[in-house]
């Protein structure tokens, strides 16, 4: 259950000596969120992560592969010369 009375910003000092506690509520689900702050601007966010997001294969298809990954490279370094 979530308290009323929990603050849900902290500034990054707090965060650095306090970051395993925090995470802990969020997994808990004492907090829904907590915004880190930096000169009381806001730099990040810490969120659960939904059960649906997957990190497996969330990059796919971003890259292409040019010519042979097996065949060696025909390329005169500098640091050779």
């Amino acid at each position: 259950m979530k308290s009323p009375d929990i603050e849900t910003t902290v500034g990054i000092a707090e965060f650095k000596a306090r970051c395993l506690e925090l995470i802990e509520d969020i997994c808990a689900s004492k907090r829904d969120y907590v915004i880190v702050t930096r000169n009381d601007k806001p730099c990040a966010r810490l969120v659960p992560v939904s059960p649906n997001d997957s990190f497996y294969g969330c990059m796919s298809g971003l890259a292409t592969m040019r010519g042979s990954i097996t065949k060696p490279v025909r390329v005169r370094w500098k640091s050779l010369k």
